[in-house]
């Protein structure tokens, strides 16, 4: 006997940034759908605090002043960013925007896939602190898979601690592509790299990668 459990999960429309505000936060599971553009303010949307099942799927997300990412994750499970549009400007310097897309404080079991980034300095960061290491040790599995990559200067991503698989990207960058340090784990398979000056960095801050394919 086969047994079907329906979950109903709430479906909300915003269309202002204070209504987007207030539909992320808490805990309980919906979907929200962004009806409209919404123009951002200094302080980043919060989505709710150690949250996990988490999936941002068909956004464009642009221009970012820094510190602030466009998409940051800390301390989150089972999160899927998928199918989305990341972009800057190269017209200012690299420290002018936050990143794209960063992963941090021992967040676990990610995935980025199907993503175009393009026009921005630095990437996607994902790291964990040295003094994080002991309370974090056996998180940060990360995958990158199936994105376009283009016209970017650094950190296709640039990783700290941690495993990453990276796999079926095409990388067309100005200066550095993956870089993986600090002790991170790295199995790279068939990526394309296009006028990268350094397509994949391990030795100079201690990283390890296995690049299976790498064209």
């Amino acid at each position: 006997m086969t047994v079907l459990l329906a979950v109903l999960v709430a479906t909300v429309t915003v269309s202002s940034l204070l209504a987007l505000r207030d539909t992320v936060t808490g805990t309980s599971p919906k979907i929200v759908r962004i009806s409209t553009i919404i123009q951002g303010d200094s302080d980043p949307v919060n989505i709710g605090s150690n949250t996990s099942n988490i999936i941002f799927r068909n956004l464009k997300l642009y221009k970012s002043k820094a510190p602030t990412d466009l998409v940051e994750i800390q301390a989150s499970g089972n999160v899927w960013i998928d199918h989305n549009e990341f972009y800057y400007d190269m017209d200012n310097g690299k420290d002018y925007y936050g990143g794209a897309c960063d992963i941090n404080h021992g967040s676990d079991w990610v995935t980025v896939s199907w993503n175009y980034f393009h026009d921005h300095y630095k990437t996607s960061l994902g790291m964990l602190w040295t003094q994080d290491m002991a309370l974090y040790k056996g998180h940060f599995h990360v995958t990158y898979h199936h994105s376009y990559f283009n016209h970017l200067g650094s950190h296709l991503p640039s990783l700290r601690f941690g495993t990453t698989h990276i796999y079926n990207n095409y990388n067309d960058i100005t200066i550095s592509g993956i870089d993986s340090h600090l002790g991170a784990q790295m199995l790279i398979e068939n990526n394309v790299f296009v006028n990268a000056v350094k397509p994949l960095m391990t030795l100079e801050e201690g990283g390890y990668a296995n690049p299976i394919v790498i064209r």
